[in-house]
């Protein structure tokens, strides 16, 4: 039988109880005390924000399930005389879609809505234009009707603009649209 060898491990180095018990009851019982405390406050900071706050998410499909409640909002805010059948824009999001496969497409559409307490309170409706590196808003609008999301939405929904895909530059030009008659 050959003998084992001994690491060369300095003294100063060496644990001299070689079977410790690290954490006691009390030690292990407050260590799960305080990630229980931290999951909760997480949980209660997370409802609260929500119920606070406006989400902005970007409607990337048809059947994306916010759709229904944008075409609410957009035809309670957009005057028929003037609106574009919401139908038509949504059918632009998966043309999009398709279309930005194509090297040569130079314009994207996004169609933003603002969420709060988990209702559609505000959307936004652009075209970037890669080219000019433009950023066009067709369409905009807040829930008259929801005193929070007048307060909450319009920077929200700005905020929503710096979308991944568009260009950390973009040039801003305001326009005014005046309706005939």
């Amino acid at each position: 039988m050959l003998p084992t060898p001994t690491p060369n491990i300095p003294p100063g180095l060496v644990n001299p109880n070689p079977n410790p018990n690290p954490i006691t009851g009390s030690e292990l019982i407050a260590l799960i005390v305080g990630i229980a405390s931290t999951v909760v406050g997480t949980l209660i900071y997370d409802y609260i924000k929500q119920k606070t706050s406006v989400r902005v998410k970007v409607i990337k499909k048809s059947s994306d399930k916010n759709v229904e409640g944008f075409v609410d909002l957009y035809n309670r805010l957009i005057n028929e005389d003037i609106r574009i059948d919401p139908a038509e824009i949504i059918s632009w999001i998966d043309e999009d879609r398709a279309l930005r496969k194509v090297k040569t497409h130079n314009y994207l559409h996004y169609l933003m809505i603002g969420k709060l307490s988990g209702e559609v309170v505000s959307f936004l409706k652009v075209m970037y234009c890669t080219d000019s590196k433009y950023l066009f808003i067709a369409y905009y609008g807040i829930d008259t009707e929801n005193e929070k999301a007048r307060k909450l939405a319009a920077p929200a929904m700005m905020k929503g603009c710096a979308c991944p895909d568009l260009v950390d530059t973009i040039n801003v030009r305001f326009g005014v649209r005046i309706q005939r008659g």
